[in-house]
């Protein structure tokens, strides 16, 4: 679980989202939050939940400091669960979200928004595509109402679909193709994750959009918006009592999918080879050097693996008191920054990255020739005690500020609840942790670091050399 602050992972988040790399920032931050649906005095977030009779998970976040909530609904669909040759639908679909229905037209919903003093917007990821609204408490059954209309009674137009479809493909360009980092992301990542979804960029390929229908768009709209595929979170000013009549009048009002089938994803783990993309870019000014493992996850792999290794992604690359930092930044003055990411919140595997900046001046193999001496170091010699005493105050530590917003405790428990967490996984997530001994975050990690798949990505000016 990665200690940076939220806004510092959408930042990051934004600027690699097409280009496959959203799982391993921002859930990782969020997954050490303690839930219980009791009132645990050890819980930081007291989270409640139920279901309604149509299937759909309902959990509140309470927290009465202000007379603000904020209304989240998860549909557990997202990038990776795309039909062959249809790439980018999940987002695409994200986007005629918001054309209306036959009782809220297109805009109207927005306008509502709008004037209740509220704001409101959306993302795809891999593995969930989720709608939020944040608004005054006396707001909420009204986004209640406006959200579970458009779970069952989109309109869309072959117009609206065609205007969008340039909206997306713009989108694309702007933040993919413009993007020199994203390009070479997408290249990596397709070259390491080969038949996993992963490997497909969440924005999708620019000839697969193109060919998107309306009958696919409302294929995938009718089989994965369904109640019994979605979760809603709710944080702020309301009791229980009142949101569970609220669920039960809006939401509850749409039968469940009798003939739903959950998704199912590949857990192929390809074996490991030299994965090794070095890219050219007359726009590029500054060399980066980046590499990502697949990783194990809360589903796949060694699930007891993924708290030895949040820790280590804590010691290694999180934050400037990091080993990575302190040894490329502070002392040996290569890079002008370092870090790592470990997502263990994903549906099929998870992902470890490092992503370094190399100073100006300073020849890409010499960095990377450092990273290996830090990463070696960790195989062959291991983590302090002390190091790891220090890295477990610190994630726990983290964890109690979290609930200050009530989106941001939205976004962290509905991308957690939407990859296969439950609550009671969330509360255990620091007991878990705390109970990692020095012995097994030196044998998991090493192993990890000599065994796993990866791929080195290297981006250079033009006529650079590493």
């Amino acid at each position: 679980m990665s200690k940076l602050f939220f806004s510092q992972i959408e930042r990051f988040k934004m600027r690699l989202v097409n280009a496959g790399l959203i799982c391993f920032v921002f859930i990782h931050l969020l997954a050490g939050q303690s839930y219980s649906k009791e009132k645990d005095e050890a819980s930081i977030f007291n989270a409640e939940e139920f279901f309604l009779d149509n299937g759909m998970h309902v959990v509140l976040i309470q927290d009465n400091r202000a007379p603000i909530v904020s209304h989240m609904i998860w549909y557990k669909v997202g990038s990776a669960d795309e039909p062959q040759g249809q790439s980018g639908i999940a987002h695409f679909l994200e986007h005629l979200m918001f054309k209306g229905t036959r009782k809220f037209p297109e805009g109207e919903m927005s306008q509502i928004v709008a004037r209740s003093g509220g704001n409101q917007n959306a993302f795809t990821s891999y593995d969930y595509t989720a709608y939020y609204q944040n608004v005054p408490k006396d707001k909420l059954q009204l986004m209640m109402e406006l959200e579970s209309d458009r779970m069952k009674n989109l309109i869309l137009k072959p117009s609206e679909i065609d205007t969008e479809r340039q909206v997306v493909l713009e989108e694309r360009r702007m933040r993919v193709d413009s993007s020199p980092f994203a390009l070479l992301s997408e290249r990596l990542n397709a070259s390491l994750w080969v038949t996993n979804h992963y490997s497909i960029p969440i924005i999708g390929w620019e000839n697969e959009i193109n060919k998107i229908s309306e009958k696919n768009l409302f294929d995938f709209y009718k089989k994965w918006y369904v109640p019994n595929n979605s979760i809603l979170i709710v944080a702020g000013d309301i009791s229980l009592d009142s949101l569970r009549d609220y669920a039960s009048s809006t939401y509850g009002a749409i039968p469940s999918d009798s003939s739903f089938v959950s998704r199912s994803r590949s857990s192929y783990l390809p074996p490991k080879v030299d994965i090794r993309i070095t890219m050219n870019d007359d726009r590029v000014r500054q060399s980066r050097w980046y590499k990502t493992y697949i990783s194990p996850s809360i589903n796949v792999g060694e699930k007891s693996d993924t708290y030895a290794l949040s820790l280590f992604n804590e010691i290694f690359g999180s934050g400037i008191t990091s080993r990575l930092y302190q040894s490329l930044v502070v002392k040996q003055r290569l890079a002008t920054s370092a870090s790592s990411y470990y997502n263990d919140s994903s549906v099929s595997w998870g992902s470890f990255s490092i992503l370094v900046t190399p100073a100006s001046g300073v020849n890409v193999k010499d960095v990377e020739n450092a990273i290996n001496v830090e990463l070696n170091k960790i195989i062959n010699s291991g983590i302090t005690e002390n190091e790891l005493t220090i890295a477990k105050k610190r994630i726990i530590a983290d964890l109690i500020y979290i609930k200050d917003s009530p989106i941001q405790a939205s976004r962290s428990l509905g991308s957690l609840l939407s990859t296969g967490f439950s609550l009671r996984d969330i509360e255990d997530w620091p007991n878990n942790i705390q109970q990692v001994s020095l012995d097994d975050i030196n044998s998991i990690t090493s192993a990890f670091l000599k065994s796993a798949p990866n791929a080195v990505g290297v981006l250079l000016p033009q006529g650079g050399e590493e």
